[in-house]
């Protein structure tokens, strides 16, 4: 599960001046490993690429599933 979340509370300003986060919730990977992650990064615009840039990088990890899942909704709840 992917999504970009907005954290601004004008949508109508400029990209540059929006903050934006990439929450990302991974299952297991059998072959390499048996924990679930939960990945938060900051996103921003860059005027030199033209483009967004992720920074801030956010891993956790988590036993279960179901774990991972509740850790998810929690932070994305924290965006309003």
């Amino acid at each position: 599960m992917r999504e970009i979340l907005a954290n601004t509370n004008d949508a109508s300003k400029p990209l540059s001046e929006q903050q934006f986060y990439e929450l990302m919730l991974l299952d297991p990977e059998p072959d390499v490993s048996n924990v679930c992650r939960v990945r938060q990064a900051h996103v921003h615009w860059d005027e030199q690429v033209a483009g967004m840039v992720w920074d801030r990088v956010d891993w956790e990890e988590f036993a279960t599933l179901e774990q991972a899942r509740g850790r998810y909704e929690r932070r994305r709840q924290a965006f309003g």
